[in-house]
């Protein structure tokens, strides 16, 4: 029988069932201590200070994505579609801004 035995991990030679749930485990543990510390963050953000902080990083993301529109011919392709289309400006602002609110969650 070809299947007969305990499957094996090809890469360590253990067991396949125990390193899934070493891995399981190792990702679990992961995600809690990002989810901590996302909390942790959320606290900071709601301070006057934590506002400012987070609207220094928008507009530093608005320029370098103005930046790196600039340096991408596919890109300044579709900016120049967008603006013949009747779309002038605030498209790195509008950019920024949408990934800027996926990440920071606003109340």
């Amino acid at each position: 029988m070809l299947n007969s035995g305990v499957r094996i991990d090809p890469v360590t030679g253990r067991p396949l069932e125990q390193v899934t749930a070493e891995r399981d485990y190792t990702n679990e543990k992961q995600q809690e201590a990002m989810l901590k510390e996302q909390a942790d963050w959320f606290e900071v953000t709601k301070t006057e200070a934590g506002a400012k902080i987070l609207e220094l990083v928008n507009g530093k993301l608005t320029k370098r994505i103005d930046a790196l529109i600039k340096d991408d011919p596919e890109a300044a392709a579709y900016v120049m579609i967008l603006q013949e289309m009747g779309v002038k400006e605030g498209l790195a602002r509008a950019a920024s801004k949408q990934i800027f609110e996926r990440y920071v969650k606003k109340e």
